[in-house]
C-alpha cells in the first residue's frame, strides 16, 4: 500500500468524529469544535500560546487561533466580572 492510500482524508476523519459522538450519545461533534476546543482548554490550562499553535497546526500569529485564545482571556480572573456572583 502507498503512503497516499495510507492517509485519512480530513474529510473523512471529521465524518468520522461526528457518527461517533452521534453513535455515543453525545449530540452533534464536529473536528473543527474538537480542535477549537483543544486550543481553548489548553489556554485554560494555562499552556503556552507557541505549545498550542504547535499542537493545533496554527502557525503561532494565526489570525484563528488568536480567536479563540482570546475568547477564553476574556473570561478569566482578569475579566472584571469575575467572581463577583453574575
Amino acid at each position: 500500500m502507498s503512503a497516499k492510500a495510507e492517509q485519512a482524508h480530513p474529510e473523512g476523519v471529521g465524518d468520522r468524529i461526528t457518527l461517533l459522538a452521534q453513535w455515543a450519545g453525545l449530540g452533534h461533534r464536529t473536528a473543527h469544535g474538537m480542535r477549537a476546543g483543544m486550543a481553548t482548554a489548553a489556554r485554560a490550562a494555562g499552556h503556552d500560546a507557541v505549545a498550542i499553535a504547535a499542537q493545533g497546526g496554527w502557525k503561532y500569529n494565526s489570525d484563528s487561533l488568536g480567536r479563540y485564545l482570546r475568547l477564553m482571556e476574556g473570561w478569566g480572573e482578569d475579566n472584571a466580572l469575575y467572581n463577583i456572583g453574575m
